[in-house]
């Protein structure tokens, strides 16, 4: 969908134990994204953002870490 920089740093990150990865883990990642950190998609997080018509993020905010939410229930359905 986009990438998040506003509220969200590798120091914050690193208390999750997060692995951080040579290359994207994602099959297309999102344009504009060179010299981007991919970590491994292990974390689920709440980003909130403006509307758009692109299906894209529009001035995200890192808000936090859910622990409630498993990453395999949060893909994007294509039946929809």
């Amino acid at each position: 969908k986009g990438h998040v920089t506003l509220g969200v740093s590798l120091r914050n990150l690193k208390e999750y134990s997060i692995r951080i990865k040579d290359r994207s883990p994602f099959e297309n990642p999102p344009v504009g994204n060179d010299g981007a950190v991919w970590i491994e998609p292990e974390l689920v997080c709440i980003v909130e953002s403006m509307p758009t018509d692109k299906g894209s993020f529009r001035q995200p905010v890192f808000k936090g870490i859910r622990n409630d939410k498993c990453p395999l229930d949060c893909q994007l359905r294509k039946d929809i």
